[in-house]
């Protein structure tokens, strides 16, 4: 594996991308054959000479041969669309496809069924897909069309910035990327004419845009394991296969409630799945030894790294990352302080501030990290109270998941407070809102004096609590009681979490009082 780090980068990019869609309504494949009638040429079927052969060709015309080759090379299946003259262009499997290429004008449309194509990309993704689009013109003001772009679909509600220079040429918004790309041949201003590609070094542009939307440590962890995932699914199919049927049916015939046996054997999909990541990052290390090194060597240079006032050299870095900070001790930084100290040192200035990025990453260990799409109320789901008299109460409800389901009429819940950090506490970090996430740490609260029971309708259809989206409020999805107080739904804890925090709860309960010597008891201190 390579030791630059973006290199590195680029690698388990590529190894992660599978699929390109081309859109151009003049496709042309220079030197193939054709059979059939006899037809009136078209300008994308006429013959090219030995320099349109080699890319040179007209500037609106698309070498589909060359940059589906290309694609092919790098391990991506390419499919190419040619748009009919009229109608709307089918998203269907554009949608699904890693990288995605449009050409601006589809039958001189001057860009109307292009950014049509990319509203529906974008409305379909919701915000939670990685998304790349390249826009490939053989227009000359590339930047004109990337104002057109964002100001088009600012009207939809995207706000995409620009991402590197003044010319509005590569965009941002959240999890969505879009890059304006020049055919060869066409004139641009001096400025930009790094943005002319032929179609054959296409796709090795967009792979390196892929990898710097994905560029990092933890992505990189990410990718390799959602990679294994594409390349190992046959395994998982093999052994979940119809034979089994027979005992599936047993199986859920015998469970008290048979619906339940979906997800039960969703849960062994998973953990297979799981194994098989594991497998992968072992195998293929993404975060280890050489690639910290140059992810030090990239970032923070050659010199030393400043922890908290204190210089600690490269090398000792490297032994601490290496050995853990209890083994190596570099200078000062001991393993009671240390978690306090080394992500300011090692954090980027466009990371933000070192504090939020410790809070973020303690949330996502918590909590599940991609929301789910129908947001119960049941053990381990966390709420902040809606009135303003409230001010920032959090609550976390302790029903089980096997109570909080199937109900028919009005339930109470059990919810333990969630209130400022306390040694010797369990302590979570929880989102402030679901809408604008800051984050914050809490401690639960175990005192039985302070413990809510709160009355809830469940839902008619779903026979659950549910959570409904608030369309004009400052919340987002709202459980309301049946005293009309509302609660938001900020969070969700991951089962094994909250099943340790009801574990806490329940050897707070069970503690036996004993009549013992004062002079004893404090001798145990």
């Amino acid at each position: 594996m390579p030791n630059n780090f973006d290199e590195r980068c680029r690698e388990i990019a590529g190894r992660f991308l599978v699929s390109a869609v081309i859109v151009d309504d003049e496709p042309s494949y220079p030197g193939a054959k054709q059979a059939g009638p006899l037809e009136e040429p078209s300008r994308a079927d006429q013959p090219v000479d030995d320099e349109n052969e080699s890319g040179n060709h007209s500037g609106q015309s698309l070498d589909a041969g060359a940059i589906t080759g290309s694609f092919s090379k790098y391990g991506l299946i390419c499919g190419v669309v040619k748009p009919a003259r009229e109608g709307d262009v089918d998203a269907a499997a554009i949608k699904r496809a890693d990288l995605v290429v449009i050409d601006w004008q589809l039958h001189d449309d001057h860009g109307k069924r292009a950014m049509k194509l990319i509203n529906s990309i974008l409305d379909g993704d919701q915000g939670q897909r990685l998304r790349l689009i390249a826009v490939y013109t053989g227009k000359s003001e590339i930047e004109k069309i990337g104002r057109e772009i964002v100001q088009s679909l600012a009207q939809n509600g995207y706000n995409f910035e620009n991402d590197e220079t003044d010319n509005p040429v590569t965009l941002s918004c959240g999890h969505s990327h879009i890059g304006i790309y020049a055919k060869l041949g066409t004139p641009l201003n001096p400025e930009l004419e790094g943005r002319m590609v032929s179609e054959a070094d296409l796709p090795d542009r967009l792979i390196d845009d892929f990898a710097r939307m994905t560029a990092g440590l933890m992505p990189s962890i990410a990718l390799v394991a959602l990679t294994a995932v594409r390349e190992n699914a046959h395994r998982v199919l093999d052994k979940f296969d119809g034979r089994l049927d027979a005992a599936f049916l047993t199986h859920r015939a015998c469970l008290d409630v048979p619906d339940d046996s979906e997800q039960h054997m969703v849960a062994q999909i998973a953990s297979e799945l799981c194994a098989i990541m594991e497998e992968k990052v072992d195998r293929n290390p993404s975060a280890r030894k050489d690639a910290i090194k140059s992810w030090i060597e990239r970032f923070k240079g050659s010199g030393s790294i400043e922890f908290g006032g204190d210089s600690v050299s490269r090398q000792d870095v490297f032994d601490m990352l290496e050995n853990g900070v209890a083994v190596s001790k570099p200078n000062s930084l001991s393993k009671s302080k240390a978690h306090s100290l080394l992500t300011a040192g090692f954090a980027r200035d466009e990371d933000g501030r070192p504090e939020d990025l410790d809070l973020q990453l303690a949330w996502m260990t918590c909590f599940r990290a991609i929301d789910p799409p129908d947001k119960k109320l049941w053990l381990g789901t966390a709420v902040r109270r809606c009135e303003e008299s409230a001010g920032a109460e959090f609550l976390l409800c302790m029903r089980p998941r096997c109570d909080s389901v199937r109900r028919t009429g009005r339930e109470s819940f059990l919810f333990l407070p969630l209130v400022d950090p306390r040694q010797k506490t369990f302590q979570l970090v929880v989102r402030s809102s679901s809408n604008g996430p800051t984050y914050r740490q809490v401690s639960v609260e175990t005192d039985m004096s302070r413990w809510k029971m709160i009355e809830f309708e469940p839902d008619p259809t779903a026979k659950a609590v549910v959570a409904q989206k608030e369309e004009n409020g400052s919340a987002g999805y709202v459980f309301t009681d049946v005293c009309g107080k509302r609660y938001e739904w900020i969070g969700e804890l991951k089962t094994e979490v909250a099943h340790s925090v009801g574990q806490t709860l329940g050897s707070t309960l069970s503690r036996i009082a004993l009549d013992r010597s004062e002079w004893l008891r404090r001798s145990e201190r």
